[in-house]
């Protein structure tokens, strides 16, 4: 993009700096005009409401109590900071990189469950589909 910019500045027509880089019309065009309004080849700045909730300020709040241990649930933080539980648990996730408990899915390993398992590593069963592998090569 800073090429076609620079060929731009050097007065060349966009049919030749097209042509000369392999690029369309179309694109070149896109990024003359991008270059003209914003000067810069970045992309436009975004339309909507900017993040106000995620501010350092809660994320720190909510990162020292994750490493304190606190056991809190989330929803509690969420009434503390006055903030939804969503922007929350959105911090938690992506901004933090940890995962909240309501997220994480696990077994519940009973006892029962554990001497079932263990009994089954113990002595294993031979199950099979078919033809043993090795039976079939030789």
């Amino acid at each position: 993009m800073a090429t076609i910019i620079y060929l731009h500045e050097q007065g060349e027509k966009n049919v030749a700096i097209a042509t000369k880089l392999c690029v369309t019309r179309m694109a070149l065009h896109r990024t003359v005009k991008r270059h003209q309004e914003l000067r810069t080849v970045d992309d436009h700045p975004r339309g909507g409401r900017a993040k106000s909730v995620n501010a350092s300020r809660v994320r720190k709040v909510v990162k020292k109590g994750i490493l304190r241990g606190n056991k809190r649930p989330v929803r509690k933080t969420t009434s503390d900071l006055g903030i939804s539980p969503a922007s929350v648990g959105r911090i938690v996730k992506l901004e933090l990189e940890f995962h909240p408990d309501k997220f994480r899915r696990a077994h519940m390993w009973t006892e029962k469950y554990k001497s079932i398992v263990r009994k089954s590593e113990e002595t294993p069963e031979r199950r099979s589909a078919g033809p043993c592998i090795e039976c079939a090569f030789h």
